[in-house]
């Protein structure tokens, strides 16, 4: 089976940045709803918002892409971004939230999850 030469091919990598980048969308496109559902005004007041991830360095180099284009299309949001690998991220994530210094956003899998929820290290997006 032969493919056209201009057919666009999904790759594993491509997949892995796209969910990357709309876990990173998600808590900040969910912020800028009102509980209506409608769309909050938009300021331009600046913010600095803190983020936190593990993994590998092409992830690190992904993400902070994804936060170049997210700053550019909104130069009054800018980031402070601390990366890890993958050891040792778990032990300082709980480290900063237990100073009550975690971060406005952080990676986490979902089994951590309903622990930093019950520490109320977590916010409530719902609408």
């Amino acid at each position: 089976m032969h493919r056209a030469a201009n057919a666009h091919v999904t790759t594993r990598r491509t997949l892995l940045r796209a969910a990357a980048l709309g876990t990173l969308a998600a808590p900040l496109l969910a912020a800028c709803s009102t509980e209506t559902g409608q769309p909050a005004p938009e300021s331009t007041e600046p913010v600095e918002l803190s983020i936190f991830w593990w993994g590998a360095e092409a992830r690190a180099k992904a993400t902070e892409e994804a936060l170049k284009l997210y700053t550019a299309k909104y130069p009054f949001v800018t980031f402070k971004t601390t990366w890890q690998g993958n050891q040792g991220y778990y032990d300082k994530l709980a480290t900063l939230a237990a100073g009550g210094n975690a971060p406005d956003i952080f990676q986490i899998d979902d089994g951590a999850l309903s622990e930093y929820a019950e520490r109320g290290v977590t916010l409530d997006l719902s609408p």
